[in-house]
């Protein structure tokens, strides 16, 4: 149960800023676009950022589907997915992690 919760909460917190970099990189990219000037480097690592929490699922959904693959009600279901799979990876690596950090100890124990 303890590991469905964990899950759970890293893929809100992964939706989230997977969304909010979406959001601010749409903003400011909409702020120069009457203006044409080029992206500022703030505006490029928000891009950059927002592009890879939404790897491997959501964006390229997004490159294939400009306008959304699915009907309303199901349009979040990549980004859900995308940050399920983070979620579980996120949790897999740190459990693999402690477990190394664990046996590291306990062989210098020895």
């Amino acid at each position: 149960m303890k590991t469905v919760v964990n899950i759970i909460g890293l893929t809100y917190i992964h939706l989230f800023f997977q969304l909010s970099f979406l959001g601010v990189g749409f903003a400011l990219g909409m702020d120069r676009f009457d203006s044409m000037d080029s992206a500022s480097f703030f505006e490029n690592t928000v891009n950059f950022i927002g592009s890879i929490l939404m790897l491997p699922i959501a964006l390229p959904m997004i490159e294939m589907y400009p306008k959304g693959p699915i009907p309303f009600p199901l349009e979040h279901l990549p980004f859900i997915l995308n940050s399920l799979l983070w979620a579980i990876l996120m949790l897999y690596g740190w459990r693999k992690w402690k477990k190394y950090l664990q046996s590291k100890k306990q062989s210098s124990a020895v």
